[in-house]
């Protein structure tokens, strides 16, 4: 490899992990695009992690060791199993392979393109090795496609295990293999994210069939909810276990139960047993990036010159008095301080925020922000 090729290279090690978050979303995007599938699935590292398979995939091609693209224990053969095992046809995973071949292809010449002493030929040299690790890629799902497929299974174990793929993509075909499982036509089921070990127990317990889907670092169930019940009358059965949990949908929309269990497994952290219905507001408050950013800059930007512990402290005071409607004495005791600290802080804000606080628009999108910022946890002192 000559110097400036080892160049780009090395540029390309440097900025790898921004690379693959950059990325990650967009390649999930647009694969679902290409095949015409739900990307909520892909989103939730289905059927496998899709940064991890990106950060391999950059490191294989910088290094020059493609061939490990195809390691029969690799990340991409373990793709095609999965995909085999979930129904997905072969096609629609080579053709999302190529879609995000290219996308990276196009964001890899970008980044190539602003170093320093690397000429033209020498991008495209490299650029021809991320092209051959992506057939290679392809190469390697159909090894594990044609392995997956014949993979036996026990009859009840494929029938919820089809159910659950099918399920991931919103697949109308879902509703003939709930049928075969001895679910309703109209069932509603609640998703439920859990660990491998979790999954087995509660699939043993449960007096209903539960359709599963083992992914990268976890397994989705989906159980059927009595029409009267909510999904919180899970709890006796999931106590004990690891599980975030979605609300009761129509079994058509279990991605969207799913999306949520999600988003509560993110707020809750170390929680061991969650469910989506407890933490529906901080869901809500912080769904929109782009308008969480765009608030926070309307009104805290004032605050970044502020020393971090005393924003900190000044923010957390913010949101207890706008979820306490500006009790002093219920912000105190929440807080743990005296009533007059508490007004001494408002005070300090309301200078800051140019007596925005009187706003009652204002007062409500700064607790949307405020909301979303503490779900991200962006203050570490009480």
């Amino acid at each position: 490899m000559d110097q400036q090729v080892m160049r780009a290279a090395d540029r390309l090690r440097e900025v790898r992990d921004e690379l693959v978050e950059e990325l990650a979303a967009i390649l999930i995007e647009r694969a679902g695009e290409a095949t015409g599938s739900l990307p909520l699935a892909a989103r939730h590292h289905w059927p496998t992690d899709v940064q991890d398979a990106l950060r391999r995939f950059v490191d294989a091609v910088v290094d020059e060791d493609l061939a490990r693209v195809c390691d029969p224990g690799g990340v991409f053969v373990a793709l095609g199993a999965e995909c085999a095992r979930g129904g997905v046809a072969f096609d629609d995973l080579a053709a999302s392979i190529r879609v995000a071949s290219r996308v990276t292809h196009k964001h890899v010449h970008r980044e190539l393109l602003s170093v320093p002493g690397v000429g033209l030929d020498d991008v495209l040299e490299v650029l021809d090795r991320f092209a051959e690790g992506g057939e290679l890629v392809v190469k390697a799902a159909r090894i594990g496609y044609e392995g997956g497929a014949r993979q036996p299974e026990s009859d009840e174990d494929s029938r919820t295990r089809r159910l659950g793929g099918a399920l991931l993509h919103g697949d109308a075909s879902a509703v003939a293999l709930a049928r075969a499982c001895g679910w309703d036509d109209d069932a509603v089921i609640a998703a439920i994210i859990t660990t491998p070990q979790d999954a087995a127990t509660i699939r043993r317990e449960s007096e209903c069939v539960l359709a599963h889907y083992p992914r990268a670092r976890d397994v989705v169930l989906f159980h059927p909810i009595a029409e009267d019940k909510l999904a919180t009358t899970l709890r006796p059965l999931l106590a004990g276990h690891r599980c975030a949990v979605g609300p009761a949908v129509h079994m058509l929309d279990s991605v969207r139960s799913l999306d949520l269990a999600y988003r509560a497994q993110l707020i809750a952290g170390d929680e061991e047993l969650t469910f989506a219905d407890v933490h529906m507001l901080e869901i809500a408050c912080s769904a929109d990036r782009v308008v969480i950013e765009s608030l926070r800059r309307t009104y805290l930007d004032e605050l970044d010159d502020v020393p971090e512990d005393q924003r900190t402290m000044l923010l957390q005071t913010l949101l207890e008095w706008l979820r306490q409607w500006g009790h002093r004495p219920s912000v105190a005791e929440a807080l743990g301080v005296h009533p007059q600290t508490v007004s001494h802080r408002i005070n300090r804000l309301k200078d800051l925020l140019s007596d925005e606080l009187d706003d009652p628009v204002v007062r409500a999108e700064l607790l949307v922000v405020l909301t979303a910022m503490s779900v991200r946890r962006a203050w570490q002192v009480p």
